[in-house]
């Protein structure tokens, strides 16, 4: 069985490079179907024999970098978008052999507590299975499932010298090697702002100049920060769980984030709280809104609104306090997925990213 979220993720999401969601998730789950169901040899007899026991599955004993990383490079090979051919996706190894901390294969297997946490697997895994198919061909990734498929759980290591002619080891520092290769150097006067690791975002300037953003982490729960001009540490402004966007009204933040309704469900709503600080009031109310921005006179707030096939782009009045907002709906198209919608300096014009299933971004 494979259970899908109906709905697409925004483009800012690692998972967001598609232009059919639900083909791409598809592709990757059922990889995982006729990878991990694969037995062959006296271990297929064996499962004929005695049936759907565990232990006659080798391939579900693999390392998680083995398993999702074909799964996430055949997601790529199937639809030609997803995670391999996605900048910002490919940037976490690179990165990590540019500063020269690529991870060996032990960490690459998750359960981090430090970057990339749960996304190593993912990334390790889906461009190491890329550099197999590069160097030896796609066809040898179906002769190392089959390989596998037919060892003792936890000896399949071993495959990779019956396949690729050296041990697994040796091909993981080829990978780096080659990793290395393609890392360009960066001679850009960047300056780095902030250290909490992890993920910082959502950026945005007050009209007065302040600088706020959003970090999850593994130290605290995810909140919205100041970065003070005068060098201080930063300051946590409000709690704020995920969320892709703040936008600023004055001296008033608006911002997104998830929060549980029903015990079940995850659904965006629009969230208030004074730049100084202070109690966060509720904008919208089980409106699945998102990525807001505010008009520049400070009155309306343009957002998108998620529904299983679509997200649509609305608008709305900018509430007083105690008040809740409807928004109206702008634009919304079937099949079509509106996002990062963003006011013109003269409030005239919003400018917003489409994609269409089965269409260009």
């Amino acid at each position: 069985m494979i259970e899908i979220t109906a709905a697409a993720p925004s483009g800012e999401s690692s998972i967001g490079n598609t232009d059919d969601w639900l083909r791409l998730a598809f592709v990757h789950e059922y990889t995982h179907i006729v990878h991990l169901d694969k037995a062959r040899g006296w271990i297929g007899g064996l499962r004929h024999l005695f049936g759907r026991s565990p232990l006659l599955y080798p391939n579900l004993f693999l390392p998680l970098w083995q398993i999702e990383g074909i799964a996430t490079y055949n997601e790529s090979l199937l639809t030609g978008e997803g995670r391999v051919p996605a900048g910002d996706f490919r940037f976490i190894i690179d990165r990590a052999e540019a500063e020269r901390r690529f991870d060996p294969i032990d960490r690459a297997n998750g359960g981090l507590v430090d970057w990339p946490g749960g996304a190593a697997p993912y990334a390790y895994g889906a461009y190491f299975h890329q550099y197999l198919a590069d160097r030896f061909g796609p066809e040898s990734l179906a002769r190392l499932a089959d390989d596998t498929s037919g060892r003792v759980p936890y000896f399949g290591a071993r495959a990779f010298r019956k396949v690729f002619g050296r041990s697994l080891g040796a091909l993981w520092d080829d990978f780096e090697a080659d990793t290395r290769l393609r890392v360009r150097d960066d001679a850009s006067n960047r300056a780095r702002l902030t250290r909490h690791g992890f993920s910082v975002g959502a950026p945005a300037f007050s009209r007065s100049g302040r600088l706020f953003y959003s970090i999850v982490n593994p130290h605290g729960f995810p909140s919205l920060m100041e970065l003070p001009h005068d060098g201080s540490s930063p300051r946590p402004v409000a709690t704020r769980y995920l969320g892709n966007r703040t936008a600023a009204a004055g001296e008033l933040l608006v911002f997104d984030q998830i929060e549980v309704v029903n015990n079940v469900a995850l659904q965006s709503d629009l969230y208030a709280v004074a730049a100084n600080g202070g109690a966060v009031r509720r904008i919208t109310q089980h409106a699945r809104a998102a990525d807001p921005d505010v008009s520049p006179d400070g009155l309306t707030i343009v957002c998108t609104i998620q529904s299983a096939d679509r997200r649509a782009l609305a608008t709305m009045p900018l509430p007083g306090s105690g008040e809740v907002a409807r928004p109206a709906i702008l634009l919304t198209d079937e099949s079509t997925h509106y996002g990062s919608p963003r006011w013109s300096p003269d409030g005239q014009s919003i400018a917003a990213e489409r994609r269409r299933v089965g269409g260009p971004s």
